[in-house]
């Protein structure tokens, strides 16, 4: 599979970080690319942002088997419980979309990530 990844990216106007955050994870049979969006309301949230997309991309390059909806928020449930502590009034919204094959695309549509309730809801 050949994959070409372009990412603009502009700073927002309400902090002077760019909290925006890319990662792409590539393997033979597919790719994984996630897209965040650091809050402005918590002080650490493309930090958050960032720690999201790594953990997302170093799961997808090493686990084996097939890439699942189930396993996709499986792995994201992992992170936010293991980030938690380090940034308990940051969040982050993003969407995350897994190509498997030329026609085998998942998508899971834009949450927004809360620590008040430790869910993720649909925007």
């Amino acid at each position: 599979m050949v994959v070409a990844v372009r990412w603009i990216s502009q700073t927002g106007t309400k902090t002077k970080d760019n909290r925006d955050c890319a990662g792409v994870g590539l393997r033979k049979e597919g790719a994984l690319c996630v897209v965040l969006d650091g809050s402005t309301s918590g002080p650490h949230s493309g930090d958050l942002a960032r720690k999201i997309s790594r953990g997302l991309v170093d799961w997808y390059v090493s686990v084996e088997g097939e890439i699942t909806s189930d396993a996709i928020t499986g792995r994201v449930r992992e992170i936010h419980g293991a980030l938690r502590k380090d940034h308990p009034r940051d969040s982050a919204s993003y969407m995350i979309a897994h190509f498997g094959s030329a026609r085998d695309l998942l998508v899971c549509t834009p949450v927004t990530v809360s620590w008040d309730d430790m869910t993720t809801r649909p925007e």
